[in-house]
């Protein structure tokens, strides 16, 4: 009986601050593909990661409380969800994304054809990589009418306004 204690009191503080792993896969909610290089985090920890090229991701050392679980991404909304840590592994069920639609504020249609403007063209390319960034998503992403933005460069400040 006076072993058993002893043992019980040596593995009760292992047992207190036990480190508990929390892993799970994000995809997209359109698709179903596995997203890639997103942001995850446990909000007031200093406990995150990115995800894999599977979508896949591990959260290790985590300490028994709630937090505030937050997976961000470039293209799709943010996702909060609140976990409860209590001692054992968590394997989350599969999390889907939802894409993240940003609307324009005025779109000036001129009509007419236009002659081939190779400034244009380096201009739409410039726009499109800032716009829409240059993740494995935002490749997949395309301007469906290019012919409506406009375009003012200001040499001067090396700045370019698209409408």
């Amino acid at each position: 009986m006076r072993n058993f204690l002893l043992l019980l009191l040596l593995f009760t503080p292992a047992a207190l601050f036990a480190q508990i792993t929390i892993t799970d896969k994000v995809v997209s909610v359109t698709d179903k593909k596995p997203i890639a290089n997103a942001s995850v985090f446990l909000s007031n920890s200093k406990v995150g990661n990115m995800l894999l090229k599977d979508g896949s991701f591990t959260l290790s050392n985590v300490k028994n409380g709630q937090y505030d679980l937050v997976i961000t991404c470039i293209g799709f909304e943010p996702l909060h969800q609140n976990i409860f840590v209590r001692g054992n592994d968590i394997q989350l069920p599969t999390i889907a994304l939802k894409n993240k639609t940003s609307l324009l504020g005025k779109v000036k249609i001129n009509g007419g054809k236009r002659k081939r403007d190779y400034k244009r063209e380096r201009y739409i390319r410039i726009f499109t990589r800032e716009f829409l960034g240059r993740t494995k998503n935002a490749a997949e992403c395309k301007i469906l009418n290019p012919d409506v933005l406009q375009f003012e460069y200001d040499e001067s400040t090396d700045r370019m306004h698209a409408t």
